[in-house]
């Protein structure tokens, strides 16, 4: 298991937990961040994070996404 900052792009990973502060759990809970979802990190450019989760497009800053923690499928 590894941070999301950490997982190479292109590929499909699972959510694992959401690590940090309960304000920061909350907001990416209500986005659909939860636990055993799938997640597909798109691209990476200057500490922001592109993600995809069922099939809408998020931009993640350094700070919320060191806080998703995933595993490789």
């Amino acid at each position: 298991m590894m941070s999301l900052v950490f997982a190479e792009c292109n590929k499909k990973l699972k959510i694992k937990e959401i690590k940090g502060r309960d304000k920061d759990k909350q907001k990416l809970i209500e986005q659909g961040f939860c636990s055993d979802t799938m997640i597909t990190l798109l691209e990476e450019n200057n500490r922001n994070y592109i993600v995809k989760l069922n099939e809408n497009k998020y931009i993640l800053g350094f700070s919320l996404a060191n806080k998703i923690i995933v595993e490789n499928i």
